[in-house]
């Protein structure tokens, strides 16, 4: 079930195959070097990741109806936060080191959004738990590959609510809270629940069998391990 959480992990966790110009700032090129995704997470992707100067620069695409929903700015801010969580990494955005992401979209031009600074406040300032709900609405009534899939995604204040529908009996010998940690190694999949769960976010997989017998799920607010 890990795998279900997998189409919008790459929306905060960016992979790398580092570009160096010259005169490139040291922390600038190890970030870009350090950069990871795993190949099967969906809808964005990283095409390079490079060093200008003292910007970080990375190239990414998406599927164009997802622009809809979510632009460079948005996408720019957040992996600002992730970067900002990070003690390897939370001094970034110190002596004038700056993130820019050039993003592409089929049927749409090309837009960019550079972050100078550790944006304030809790992560998902500019993409919102409104705006991971609206994401994750695109996956309504896919299969998710084992007789299950996503029928409801919502925000309930700081909570994003995803409803999984099964078959009659699919929840037998599980509780509501094994669901929930089985989802969660998907969604922390590459440090996107690290950022998401910042600020005091939490996540909720409810459960149905045939559209009835609802069961909530357990309030999550971190990934294994923090």
């Amino acid at each position: 079930m890990a795998r279900k959480a997998m189409a919008l992990t790459a929306l905060l966790a960016l992979a790398a195959g580092c570009q160096q110009d010259g005169n490139v700032d040291p922390m600038v090129a190890g970030l870009a070097r350090t950069i990871r995704m795993p190949e099967s997470a969906g809808d964005l992707r990283l095409k390079r990741a490079r060093g200008e100067g003292r910007t970080l620069i990375l190239e990414t695409e998406m599927p164009g109806d997802l622009g809809n929903v979510v632009g460079a700015s948005d996408v720019a801010t957040s992996f600002a936060h992730g970067i900002c969580a990070n003690r390897a990494t939370m001094n970034f955005f110190s002596e004038g080191r700056t993130l820019r992401l050039d993003l592409s979209m089929p049927g749409r031009p090309p837009s960019s959004a550079t972050v100078d600074r550790c944006p304030p406040g809790p992560v998902g300032q500019g993409v919102t738990v409104e705006t991971y709900a609206q994401m994750y609405q695109r996956m309504v009534g896919r299969d998710l590959g084992d007789g299950t899939r996503l029928t409801s995604s919502r925000a309930e204040g700081q909570t994003l609510v995803l409803v999984l529908d099964g078959p009659a009996g699919w929840r037998q010998g599980v509780t509501p809270a094994s669901i929930g940690q089985d989802f969660l190694g998907g969604f922390c999949e590459g440090g996107t629940g690290n950022a998401f769960f910042q600020g005091g976010r939490t996540l909720r997989v409810d459960t149905t069998e045939g559209g009835g017998a609802p069961m909530a799920g357990q309030p999550l607010s971190a990934c294994p391990g923090r």
